[in-house]
């Protein structure tokens, strides 16, 4: 499977350049960091803490190739961790994103292939810290192969249809890896300058590649979308449909799957979002769930910038008995102290609910660093702090960090 992602990614690469005989913009960016890390609690336990000081070493490029017909950029580093005192757990890893789309037919033929190959967190039931890896975390990789057509039927009637090839792989033997087939085909009107409908029918084929109880389903998806701008500072979007999932060896499943999002305005740096979604999503351990979300959200653009977002998220599990229940606030902000030094903080807390083991959790996270620019290089200072307290004793966790990095663009 890794194989065969690097070959497709490394072909990709080559059939877009060899696409596009003029060039009309490149930008090649390479750099360097190094960090030195004091972590109080690698292991994420509940007792017996075992702290260590790591050291990361991180050499990146950043790149993009930009012609009439072809957009292109890759960001990719390469992560090497050194342990004091647990030499062991020494390793290498990557951190890669391709984006591309390729004009085949102007106007009217595209092709979009997407990579990524990053850590994610395999169960938000168990311990969860940023940056992390030692503990419920996989390296994953996700390709993404999507030819699509647009064809204009009229100044303000377009049909579009496309096929769309996914696969995921995680590194960890929890992670289920999956193949999926998408094809798509709709309508999108412009019914005034103002509102914009779309009518959508997809039919998707799940493989499923790890062994275990999951079984592979098909499904099919109808949904009616509009795009309104009510004012000048106010966007209404969403969209209206039905989901079927239909499997071969047990009880097919449906629902009605809808989202619905506002985005005011409030100045020109100043905006608040709010939404609402239900659908079918798929976790990265435990199959496929019915999920219902809700947030809304402030946000400040500019020199001095800020966010708060607070939801709430459920999931119900159609391959096991299993309900996930979260609601928090998260909030960061930034402040140039002088044209140099610029601060940061961010927080978070969550309430969990998990059944059917009735366990409760409060979650809180907290952070500040310092990031002072020179010419070339960026000097950081941070602090970070996570604390996790269940009814569960044995699934309690705290934990500090504390760094200081040295980045150099070249």
């Amino acid at each position: 499977m890794k194989k065969r992602v690097i070959i497709l990614f490394t072909l990709g690469i080559f059939c877009f350049i060899l696409s596009s005989p003029v060039w009309a913009e490149f930008r090649f960016t390479p750099s360097i960091s190094v960090r030195e890390e004091y972590d109080d609690n690698i292991f994420l336990t509940a007792d017996d803490e075992e702290d260590d000081f790591i050291t990361t070493i991180t050499p990146a490029i950043s790149l993009g190739y930009d012609t009439e017909r072809l957009k292109l950029s890759l960001d990719y580093s390469f992560i090497a961790y050194f342990y004091m005192h647990n030499s062991s757990e020494n390793e290498i890893s990557h951190n890669a994103q391709f984006d591309s789309t390729l004009t085949v037919l102007r106007d009217f033929l595209f092709l979009k292939v997407t990579d990524a190959y990053s850590r994610v967190t395999i169960d938000q039931r168990r311990q969860v810290v940023q940056d992390n890896r030692f503990v419920n975390t996989s390296d994953s990789n996700r390709l993404t192969v999507n030819p699509y057509l647009e064809y204009p039927l009229s100044g303000t009637l377009k049909f579009k249809t496309g096929y769309t090839y996914e696969n995921i792989w995680y590194k960890e033997e929890e992670g289920d890896d999956e193949e999926i087939h998408l094809a798509t085909a709709g309508f999108i009107k412009e019914i005034s300058p103002k509102l914009t409908a779309s009518l959508f029918y997809s039919y998707s084929i799940h493989d499923i590649k790890t062994d275990g109880d999951l079984e592979d389903y098909d499904r099919q998806d109808v949904t009616l979308g509009a795009n309104y701008q009510l004012t000048q500072k106010l966007s209404i979007n969403g969209s209206y449909g039905h989901a079927w999932l239909n499997y071969k060896e047990r009880d097919n499943d449906d629902s009605d799957i809808w989202d619905a999002n506002a985005n005011y305005q409030i100045t020109e740096a100043v905006s608040f979002k709010i939404g609402y979604a239900q659908n079918f999503a798929t976790s990265v351990d435990a199959g496929t769930s019915k999920n219902e979300t809700v947030f809304a959200s402030i946000a400040r653009q500019g020199t001095i910038s800020l966010s708060l977002m607070a939801f709430n998220r459920n999931d119900t599990y159609l391959d096991e008995d299993r309900e996930d229940e979260s609601s928090g606030v998260t909030a960061s902000a930034s402040y140039p102290i002088t044209p140099n030094l610029t601060g940061r903080v961010t927080g978070l807390y969550t309430y969990d609910k998990f059944l059917p083991e009735d366990e409760k959790v409060n979650r809180y996270g907290a952070g500040i660093s310092f990031d002072y620019a020179l010419r070339l290089m960026t000097i950081s200072l941070g602090y970070s702090y996570d604390l996790s307290n269940s009814n569960i004793e044995i699934n309690d966790y705290r934990n500090n960090r504390a760094w200081v990095q040295a980045r150099m663009t070249f």
